[in-house]
Order: structure tokens, then C-alpha cells, then sequence
């Protein structure tokens, strides 16, 4: 019999608390109360995705797909407010240890770029208007959001391996040490 089918929820978020990946009121707070009692297959059928999705429901993993972008050359003016918009989501996965601040869209219809604030600190990453644009933001939040981190903190965004082959990139918020110690329990290996 496998961990994945022995370990319940609760043993599992009780050692994520234990290891500081999250707060003591998150599990309780992200969770519904009567899958604790369920064991981790509740959350995927391999320890990899299972692991995975539970870090994603105590808020702490950023998913990117082939559709996020999807669409994006044909907005518009609201471009700018689809790239804010996602660059919020890979903030809400910090728990406040990054903040994004005035994005923009700059440069000409050629050749743009996304201006932002993270924590206070000038980044400025690529931009490819026009067709393959949706394409392209895919591949620079992919490539560059590793390069977001807090100054004063030991957290780093992480991979992991098996990574989940339904998405494009994911990406861990967390103490790459504490998390690499949670991974070894389940034959995951997470890497900063």
C-alpha cells in the first residue's frame, strides 16, 4: 500500500505547518472541513499531483496554462489589465512577501515592454504584441518568475519534479529547504 493511500490530509497539512509552508489557520482556512479526514489520493493519483494540488489550495503554487494569455493580442486596451491581473495571482502565492505595484504596458506597438514595481524594485519583462503574443507572455512568466523574490527572506519560487504535465509551468512560493524536506516524504523533489 502506498503513502498516497495511507496518509490522511490532516497528517500531511500538519507536517506543511510544521516545516512553516503556511500558517497554522491556513489548512482550516483553505480546506473544507471534511476532506482532513480523506487520505492524499483525495487531491491526484500520483504523489507528485497530489502533493501539488494540495500546496495549490493553501495558496502557495502558481499554475500557468496554454490558455491564460489566450486571446490576449485581441484585447486591446485591456492588455494591460490582463498582465496586472496575473502578475496579482503570482503575488497572492507570497503571502504578502511580494508586492506588484504600477504595471504598465510601455514602448510602441512594435516593441513593448511590461514595466512593474516588485517590493519597491524596478523589472521590466518582455512584451510581443501581435499574433504570437499570447504564446510569448507564456513563455516570459514561465522564464522570469523565479527572478521575483523578497530581499529579506530565505523564500524562493521552486519547481518541482514530476512536475504536472497539465500545465505549462508551476511554480512553488516557499523555503526551498522546507520544501525539499516535505518532497523527500513523498518522492517528489522540489528544486530552487
Amino acid at each position: 500500500m502506498s503513502l498516497l493511500s495511507t496518509v490522511t490530509i490532516r497528517e500531511v497539512t500538519e507536517t506543511i505547518v510544521e516545516l512553516g509552508l503556511v500558517d497554522p489557520a491556513t489548512p482550516a482556512g483553505n480546506l473544507p472541513p471534511e476532506c482532513f479526514d480523506e487520505t492524499l489520493d483525495y487531491f491526484g493519483d500520483t504523489a507528485g499531483t497530489a502533493l501539488a494540488s494540495l500546496l495549490d489550495e493553501l495558496g502557495i503554487r502558481y499554475t500557468l496554462d496554454y490558455k491564460t494569455f489566450r486571446g490576449i493580442n485581441d484585447a486591446g486596451d485591456d492588455r494591460e489589465s490582463w498582465y496586472r491581473e496575473e502578475l496579482e495571482r503570482i503575488a497572492a502565492c507570497t503571502r504578502g512577501l511580494i508586492t506588484i505595484t504600477e504595471v504598465q504596458l510601455v514602448g510602441d506597438e512594435e516593441d513593448q515592454k511590461l514595466t512593474f514595481l516588485c517590493n519597491g524594485r524596478p523589472v521590466d519583462w518582455p512584451v510581443d504584441p501581435g499574433d504570437d503574443e499570447a504564446v510569448e507572455a507564456s513563455l516570459t512568466f514561465a522564464s522570469y518568475i523565479s527572478d521575483l523574490t523578497p530581499d529579506d527572506s530565505a523564500e524562493r519560487w521552486c519547481d518541482i519534479d514530476p512536475y504536472d504535465p497539465d500545465y505549462s509551468a508551476e511554480a512553488f512560493f516557499a523555503d526551498p529547504q522546507a520544501l525539499r524536506q516535505l518532497g523527500e516524504r513523498f518522492g517528489v523533489t522540489f528544486t530552487d
